[in-house]
């Protein structure tokens, strides 16, 4: 059996760098590596898509552990709707 290798990865931060305030080799380390991403396959945008995907789901989860906990209830036909909107 073949072993098998990640495809891609992503990370997903809540951080930023402003790329002024870095070593100008670290910069351009940065620049080549989006450079491959960008141009590697198709492998970029499926990847992407997937942490927006992620950040959606999270976000939800904590808006409604937020208003849970100021005594909301969600409303299952509004939440089913936003989810098949957000799938389109």
């Amino acid at each position: 059996m073949q072993a098998q290798r990640p495809a891609g990865f992503f990370a997903l931060s809540a951080a930023s760098v402003r790329a002024d305030r870095l070593p100008p080799e670290m910069v351009r380390k940065l620049s080549t590596l989006q450079n491959r991403l960008r141009y590697s396959d198709a492998w970029p945008s499926i990847l992407r898509s997937d942490a927006c995907r992620k950040v959606v789901q999270a976000s939800q989860i904590l808006a409604v552990a937020f208003y849970r906990h100021f005594g909301f209830e969600p409303l299952p036909v509004l939440a089913t709707q936003e989810k098949r909107d957000q799938c389109a």
